[in-house]
């Protein structure tokens, strides 16, 4: 393995962990702003940025410090930190307005996001830009040692965050608190973890013959896994003339057809770029070879799912990741095949400059769709309203708890808009939207509302519809139905008029009794009267009677028992 590092003088150390311990110090400022309501916890896009930019900097100094020269290590730092700072605030814009926004996966994308890029810009900085053989071996090297010096680092610190937990208990269980309430305050967590962290990286740039080792070990594993998965390709390959694709649709084939592709290019990458000129014999080679011309079918047949999916269901964020990952993976599937049908034997020799525009190309991406530039949840937004605009979706299909719950700011004020737009034209979709957007505010939903859009609710008394008011209003998992009807009978045959409200959900139905007792509307659950589950859900249009029971109850002194079917 190509070594990154080098030694650091002793007050260069000592630098690198004073840094640490500035950082967790910053980190407990943050957090005290964010408890005490201060800047910048008032504005989340700053102070987004400024947790990204202080759980970044200090550790990408202390990975590159010494081992580049300090022109590029400051250029470097600029640009990661400046582009880092942007994503999280663009990001943070997303859960804006504050407490009527979900975070969905807004953060944790971002997080993901920003460890890739951090991963990528690592390597770069190290190996520069050129595409020749060597500097693609050695890319190989720099990304492994990253991401082995980085893990170890991480189980270190949280090793260290679990030794001080067990000291705590220890002392706390002979009576002796006082370092339970030290070690959980933050202003001495966060700077005595980054010092953990700065530690375990410091040491482990010190011995660069343990990340050779495992280079090797994890070059001869790879080597051995290789040939493996592209004899499940060949064999896969094989079988589809005979399965057809169908059966590949229906479960998932476009996903695991993405997941072999990542894999086998990710094994090519690691056996062919480890400075090993011939890895293996002429038959695996041969099996390798086939493997590698048979990915951009691969690439054609995944491409074909996922627009079929897209055709059917529209855009979301998930399919529109599918999409950039599948173009990723396909500009490497066929420039890798491109590369072995025009130099063969020295086909690896060529891929350096594919990986560098790959490597540049994800890397744009992850920074576009961070920002206004590429936002995944807008285009979302605007894919799935043009659906239903254009009735290719139905009001109750139209899926607002997606809006609600995974495309943040978008979805949040795509429904503001279309409240006002289908107040009077789509009373049902109205009271829907008016119930996520309002929740647990009682004097934003009327009865007026109700009426209009429950259907079945125009001829209902004034009294249960306050109580369906107040009920709905109350219950959360009861404003997420896709529709909901009402209909009158008399279920205990007394005369009197009772009510069902039946609210349908995506994948089940929910049925309340309302009954006139003792001067107020009382709830009664209706439950299924067997155990066999319904083949459909309840239609508005299905006829409504009383059925009486097979069996009365049957009382003994003051208990009553209901006879079992």
């Amino acid at each position: 393995m190509t070594a990154v590092t080098a030694s650091l003088a002793p007050l260069q150390r000592y630098g690198l962990m004073a840094l640490a311990v500035v950082q967790g110090l910053l980190l407990f400022a943050l957090h005290e702003a964010h408890e005490h309501a201060l800047w910048p916890a008032t504005q989340l896009p700053w102070l987004y940025a400024a947790y990204a930019v202080c759980v970044t900097g200090p550790v990408w100094l202390t990975l590159l410090f010494g081992s580049v020269s300090v022109r590029r290590l400051l250029l470097s730092s600029s640009a990661f930190l400046m582009t880092v700072a942007i994503m999280s605030g663009c990001a943070a814009n997303q859960l804006l307005p504050l407490h009527h926004v979900r975070d969905g996966t807004v953060t944790l994308q971002l997080i993901l996001s920003i460890l890739l890029l951090a991963f990528i810009a690592l390597t770069l900085v190290h190996t520069g830009l050129q595409r020749s053989f060597q500097h693609a071996c050695q890319r190989v090297d720099v990304g492994w040692h990253h991401a082995l010096l980085m893990g170890c680092a991480g189980l270190f610190t949280l090793a260290v965050l679990a030794l001080l937990l067990l000291w705590a208990a220890l002392f706390e269980a002979i009576g002796i608190d006082w370092f339970d309430w030290l070690f959980s305050e933050t202003w001495f967590l966060f700077p005595a973890l980054a010092l953990a962290n700065a530690v375990a990286i410091l040491l482990l740039r010190e011995r660069e013959t343990v990340f050779t080792a495992l280079g090797h070990l994890h070059t001869s594993l790879m080597r051995l896994l290789l040939p493996l998965v592209a004899g499940i390709s060949c064999i896969f390959a094989s079988a589809l003339p005979f399965t057809g694709l169908d059966a590949l649709w229906d479960n998932g084939g476009s996903t695991l057809l993405l997941w072999l592709q990542a894999l086998m290019l990710f094994l090519l990458n690691s056996v062919y770029l480890s400075h090993a000129r011939t890895p293996y014999t002429t038959t695996l080679q041969r099996l390798v070879v086939v493997a590698l011309l048979i990915m951009p079918l691969f690439s054609v047949i995944s491409a074909y799912g996922l627009s079929m999916r897209i055709l059917q269901h529209g855009f979301s964020v998930a399919r529109l990741w599918g999409v950039i990952v599948w173009a990723v993976l396909a500009l490497l599937a066929f420039g890798y095949a491109v590369c072995w049908l025009r130099w063969r034997a020295r086909w690896e020799q060529h891929i350096g400059g594919l990986n560098l525009l790959a490597a540049g190309s994800v890397m744009a991406i992850l920074l576009a769709i961070h920002t206004p530039l590429a936002d995944l949840r807008q285009w979302s937004v605007d894919d799935q309203l043009a659906r239903w605009q254009h009735g290719l979706v139905t009001d109750e299909q139209l899926d607002l708890d997606y809006f609600e719950y995974d495309l943040a700011r978008p979805g949040f004020i795509a429904m503001q808009q279309l409240q006002q737009e289908v107040a009077t034209s789509h009373p049902a979709l109205a009271l829907r939207l008016a119930q996520r957007l309002h929740r647990d505010e009682e004097q934003r939903l009327t009865t007026e509302l109700l009426r209009q859009g429950i259907d079945g609710a125009q001829q209902a008394p004034e009294q249960l519809l306050q109580t369906l008011l107040k009920e709905l209003s109350a219950d959360r998992w009861r404003q997420t139905a896709n529709s909901s009807w009402l209909r009158s009978l008399d279920a205990n045959q007394d005369g009197e008029l009772e009510y069902l409200l039946v609210q349908r959900h995506r994948h089940y139905q929910q049925l309340t009794l309302y009954a006139w007792q003792q001067g107020q509307w009382t709830r009664h659950p209706l439950l299924e009267n067997n155990q066999a589950p319904p083949a459909d859900l309840i239609d508005p249009q299905d006829s409504i009677e009383v059925v009486p029971p097979k069996w009365s109850d049957v009382q003994i002194g003051d208990q009553r028992f209901r006879v079992g079917e």
